[in-house]
């Protein structure tokens, strides 16, 4: 295939799918403020787990407390970007404008795809309803609300589709450019997932004749991820981050060196996703991706796009996640449309189908996204109740109590906060996830753990846990709406019996202030 056309009608075509893809999230963002009192809150709360990290960067600490070492974030840069932001006095806001900027980008290479798959070659042009298909497409691809979750996906997604986009530039004669050689780099560092694309990019340059440039980016990445190890082991953690362990079965497996128990992780997670609605869509995909690339013998180019996003595919299949909250595969969805969409692009481009094939892609795209779409009808309640709940645990504990506090959802309570938190699940306290690989999150445990730290008091899910320390006295208990929280109820425990009337005033103080529609019920903590 030759360079992508570079024509005004398609120039314009994307930056009016750019344009519809931020007036489709300026409504969201609205809906969000209205949702959460004028406040703006993202839709999950583990961005602020990255946040706390950054804001300790800046100080020179890798961890969410002072003087604790935890490796929480999910990503070896993203915590460093987010720094950079806060440098910049961003805040919160961050997260938000590294978000844009990957949707942005994503939007713009994807439609240039989609452009070049339905325009007629003779005239340039496309039928007028591929300019209803791409926003179409970007709800299906969970491309207005992504960023309001505050991860790092929409610039996974950005890079990986940099991935796909610049393998069609490359040939024997014509070697890999720049901005292909660093989006293979960008990948895995933003996500652990992206290991896969930049592995079977680097592949596909080798056996292009490109070992050299190949080789070199390879030993780059090597060096950056081996030079992350070196600092977590001279920290004292694991090499790969407490979050990608307590989440992911294979990852454990590695990471642990337990080699004889990672088949097994893998098939179990192989069976989960085929199990998986949407990892059901990717196997589907993996097997047009891998017809498109036999029957299309006219564009190697384009079989080997085809080929790598397969490869990909098929490694997310057998150790990736899914879902939750539309994220974890939506990266990989996107570089296997993108990749059908060229490996397809003759049939698709056709003349006889040039009024068919958006039509099929306005049908289709809704069907296979509607995981995405419904996640984009819930975006500001999902907002809502993270306002409601973990916003409001950390009000709690900064501006009314603000004493050692234990919880096992770790994001606001420890951003932008100066006491410490201990995280009973284990992201961001590396003790408590040795604790209880080996213990079990058993009350005695918890104790062991509590009373290691000097921890006042919790704000806990209590169903999360097979049972809690019988001297814990529940003080409080705060419902709220449930979208994207674990629980809808979160319980306020005193730990410290010498704080109880302490903790008693700060509850009713606090208590006149929970909004919307969450409430505080408060309890009275019997004598000790």
């Amino acid at each position: 295939m030759q360079d992508l056309p570079t024509s005004p009608l398609r120039t314009r075509f994307q930056a009016y799918s750019v344009l519809i893809c931020l007036a489709g999230m300026a409504l969201l963002l609205f809906y969000v403020l209205r949702f959460a009192g004028g406040h703006f809150v993202y839709t999950l709360d583990d961005p602020y787990i990255h946040l706390s990290l950054a804001e300790n960067l800046l100080r020179g600490q890798y961890g969410v407390n002072i003087g604790e070492v935890a490796s929480p974030s999910s990503s070896i840069i993203y915590p460093f970007l987010l720094a950079i932001t806060l440098a910049l006095g961003l805040g919160e806001f961050g997260p938000m404008v590294l978000n844009l900027i990957g949707a942005v980008g994503a939007t713009w290479i994807l439609t240039g795809v989609l452009w070049d798959a339905l325009h007629k070659d003779s005239t340039g042009q496309v039928s007028a309803f591929a300019y209803v298909a791409a926003p179409v497409l970007l709800f299906a691809l969970n491309g207005y609300a992504l960023a309001f979750t505050g991860m790092e996906h929409s610039r996974h997604i950005f890079v990986s589709l940099c991935i796909v986009v610049g393998l069609l530039r490359v040939s024997r004669t014509s070697p890999p450019g720049i901005a292909l050689l660093i989006a293979i780099v960008a990948a895995p560092l933003l996500r652990f997932e992206g290991f896969a694309l930049a592995g079977a990019a680097l592949v596909a340059l080798a056996l292009m004749g490109h070992w050299t440039r190949a080789i070199t980016t390879g030993v780059i990445i090597v060096a950056l991820v081996a030079g992350y190890m070196a600092l977590m082991t001279s920290l004292g953690l694991p090499l790969m981050p407490s979050s990608v362990m307590v989440k992911s079965g294979p990852a454990a497996a590695m990471a642990t060196s337990h080699f004889t128990s990672i088949f097994g992780e893998v098939w179990q997670s192989l069976r989960e996703s085929l199990q998986d609605r949407q990892g059901i869509v990717m196997a589907i995909a993996v097997a047009l991706l891998l017809a498109g690339a036999v029957l299309n013998k006219s564009d190697p180019n384009a079989r080997t796009v085809a080929l790598v996003a397969a490869a990909a595919s098929v490694a997310h299949l057998l150790v990736g996640r899914w879902n939750w909250f539309g994220r974890y595969e939506v990266y990989i969805v996107a570089t296997a449309l993108a990749a059908l969409l060229i490996v397809w692009r003759p049939w698709l481009s056709a003349a006889a189908r040039r009024m068919t094939a958006p039509i099929l892609i306005i049908l289709l795209a809704p069907v296979v996204g509607s995981t995405y779409i419904y996640v984009t009808y819930l975006t500001p309640t999902a907002a809502q109740n993270v306002y409601e709940q973990q916003y409001q645990m950390h009000r709690f504990a900064t501006e009314y109590f603000p004493e050692s506090v234990a919880v096992n959802d770790l994001g606001w309570v420890t951003f932008q906060n100066e006491s410490y938190v201990l995280d009973l699940w284990g992201l961001g306290s590396e003790t408590a996830r040795k604790t209880f690989s080996t213990q079990g999150r058993t009350p005695d445990a918890i104790s062991q753990l509590t009373d290691g730290a000097g921890v006042t008091y919790a704000m806990v899910y209590e169903r999360a846990f097979a049972g809690l320390p019988a001297d814990w006295c529940r003080m409080a208990q705060l419902r709220t709406t449930q979208v994207t929280s674990s629980y809808d109820t979160v319980e306020f425990f005193l730990i410290d019996p010498a704080k109880s009337a302490a903790m008693r005033a700060a509850l009713d103080a606090f208590a006149p202030t929970v909004p919307g529609a969450a409430t505080l019920e408060i309890f009275d903590c019997p004598k000790q």
